[in-house]
């Protein structure tokens, strides 16, 4: 198989239209390749095209490399955005994967709704991608590799030279006699996938020479199992799903029901419940097995939890919930009612809600005396519609299932010395409207980016 701009057009018309391209255009030959035929589809695409350079600061002649495709993209008549980035070096992760998480940061941060960001990564990337993860141990959705295309920053992230090898590049390259930079550091072996493709891949293709092609078609092959496996999982989270005051902890599974589905499906589930609400990455497989050990096999009596990357998998009772791995206690301070309350050390806001059915009585809006504060202890309160009877805020919370770790968390209204309202889960007696459904009511809003408490 060549590559012509003629291949590029049909498997850009496989994806939904988009608003602008964005092409990732780093002056080596795989973005210049893709960039000249971009330019080449122009007038058939009628969308605006812009190239993107990222420089990270980690080679002395990166300002030469930008000034280069300055150059190239001005004869190509499309406008360049040059972006310089910081790389974590400290991360832990390597100069590599921090280098790529700054990259795709920076293509994020351009982003508008409906534009597509087109990367150069072609087959022979694809086959090494596959390579790295098998060596790491990964699952399925790593051994699926790079996809063709998915969901990024409110766009979309199009890989649309991925059927097509290096070689394919470089014949089209010489073809329209392109010019390109060679970046050093593809040739320093010290690096994983520089290793894999200097030394690994040609004594591998000695042997079988389609192999990239073959590596890249297995890739796919896990890709849709991978996309099975999801399906299931959804169909699966629908039955195992657990209900509760949702406005604080979202998204709960029911152990029970979880233990109804067979070990792979249950494995499988977690890993979907975990991806779904933080897109973090997912435990190891370590962690994983914890998981099930100390926390789904435990006592009922038991608050178990398994830490990593900053998240937390516990339990209480019968459900599992996921937090953030240090969890703070909230602040609180004065509040009137007449306008949000934004609690940042938990990332949430406070809504005033007007007209509903049960809630706080509407005069005590813009009152002096009222505050949001937390539990310390020893609180009591007198929940409406239970005869005037004062309850100790621990056993509410007991008798709510209100995790031991959640309970300094949950805003409580006072008026005076008096809890008017444990948000969230009641209205204090005394404190209700005097007209039905004319109360208001408070809603608490996630701030965070995937709803885990912290």
């Amino acid at each position: 198989m060549t590559f012509t701009t003629a291949q590029l057009l049909t498997t850009l018309a496989q994806f939904p239209k988009s608003t602008r391209f964005w092409v990732a255009y780093s002056g080596g030959l795989d973005s210049t390749v893709l960039l000249h035929a971009m330019a080449a589809c122009r007038e058939s695409l009628q969308v605006d095209i812009t190239a993107v350079h990222v420089d990270h600061g980690l080679q002395a002649q990166s300002q030469v490399w930008q000034q280069h495709c300055q150059k190239n993209s001005a004869q190509l008549n499309i406008p360049l955005t040059s972006v310089r980035v910081e790389v974590d070096r400290q991360s832990g992760k390597g100069i590599e994967a921090a280098a790529r998480a700054a990259r795709y940061q920076a293509f994020a941060s351009l982003m508008q709704a409906g534009d597509a960001i087109c990367l150069a990564q072609h087959q022979d990337d694809q086959a090494e991608t596959l390579m790295l993860q098998l060596l790491r141990g990964t699952g399925v959705a790593g051994l699926a590799a790079m996809p063709i295309s998915k969901p990024f920053a409110g766009g979309t992230l199009l890989r649309p030279l991925l059927q097509h090898s290096r070689g394919e590049l470089l014949a089209y390259a010489e073809q329209f006699d392109l010019n390109w930079i060679e970046d050093p550091s593809n040739e320093q072996i010290t690096f994983d996938r520089n290793y894999l493709r200097h030394e690994v891949m040609p004594v591998v293709k000695l042997r079988w020479p389609s192999a990239d092609r073959s590596m890249a078609r297995t890739a796919a092959h896990l890709a849709e199992a991978n996309t099975l496996l999801q399906e299931v999982a959804a169909q699966d989270w629908q039955t195992v799903i657990a209900g509760g005051p949702e406005q604080l902890f979202p998204d709960q599974l029911c152990i029970s029901a979880l233990k109804t589905l067979s070990l792979s499906r249950q494995r499988n589930l977690i890993r979907h419940w975990i991806h779904r609400l933080n897109h973090a990455p997912l435990p190891d497989t370590k962690r994983l097995q914890q998981i099930f050990d100390e926390v789904i096999a435990a006592a009922q009596d038991c608050e178990p939890c398994v830490q990593w990357q900053g998240l937390a998998v516990r339990r209480y009772r019968q459900r599992l919930y996921l937090t953030a791995r240090e969890l703070v206690s909230g602040k609180g301070g004065d509040w009137d009612l007449r306008q949000a309350l934004t609690l940042s050390e938990l990332n949430v806001r406070l809504v005033v809600e007007a007209s509903v059915e049960n809630g706080l009585d509407p005069s005590l809006a813009g009152q002096d005396g009222m505050r949001i504060a937390f539990r310390q202890g020893g609180e009591v309160c007198c929940p409406a519609g239970r005869g005037g009877q004062h309850h100790d805020l621990r056993k509410l919370f007991q008798e709510w299932g209100v995790p031991p770790w959640q309970r300094p968390r949950v805003p409580l209204l006072y008026v005076g010395n008096k809890i008017a309202a444990v948000i969230g889960f009641c209205v204090c007696e005394g404190f209700g409207p005097k007209l039905q459904g004319n109360g208001i009511g408070i809603k608490i809003e996630d701030l965070s980016r995937h709803g885990i408490a912290r």
